[in-house]
């Protein structure tokens, strides 16, 4: 049990590891028109190169990440990371720290439009497993139905066919006392 919690964590702190690298990494590359709302007020270079000794903003960027690492004790608080990514951005707009703040925050807006989605397509098929529900009720119910209704049907043929063949029996009594009454008639004369 403390292996595989152990493996858990240590692959959670890889995948981590690997998703900072990689923004690490895209920091690196050229830019690309960001939303307004998030574009960066300086360069990748100036950030870089303006040598930046506040503990302030790592702090913050920190906190940040914190947030959004999923540990047993608690699940990734997604919106106290934007509020800390935001407070970093704002009120650190020179620090090196800033680009990856704001891709941070172009990741969990993703993130929140995904989770949006998410929750819109649950509630389709939540929705969809209801209608199903009633429907497959509602089968049901006439599936009942119609048995009992062929087994009434069959009840009434049943009684309609003995009935016939009394009918039958009683003309066939009838014909064999009229052929006697001939008969008898027959002799009488």
């Amino acid at each position: 049990m403390k292996k595989s919690g152990r493996k858990k964590g240590t692959l959670l702190l890889r995948v981590l590891f690997l998703n900072f690298l990689l923004c690490q990494m895209a920091a690196c590359t050229t830019m690309t028109e960001l939303p307004p709302e998030r574009k960066p007020t300086i360069t990748l270079q100036q950030s870089l190169s303006f040598p930046d000794y506040s503990a302030d903003d790592r702090k913050l960027f920190e906190e940040g990440l914190n947030c959004l690492k999923t540990i047993p004790e608690r699940l990734p608080d997604y919106t106290k990371a934007r509020k800390i990514f935001e407070t970093l951005v704002q009120k650190h707009p020179e620090s090196k720290w800033r680009i990856q703040a704001e891709l941070w925050l172009g990741h969990l807006d993703a993130f929140s439009r995904l989770e949006e989605k998410l929750n819109t397509c649950q509630q389709r098929v939540e929705n969809n497993q209801i209608a199903q529900d009633r429907l497959q009720r509602e089968n049901e119910q006439l599936r009942k139905e119609i048995r009992e209704l062929t087994e009434k049907t069959q009840e009434e043929l049943n009684r309609f066919n003995q009935e016939n063949e009394q009918l039958k029996r009683d003309i066939r009594l009838l014909k064999n006392m009229e052929i006697q009454r001939e008969k008898r008639e027959r002799m009488l004369r």
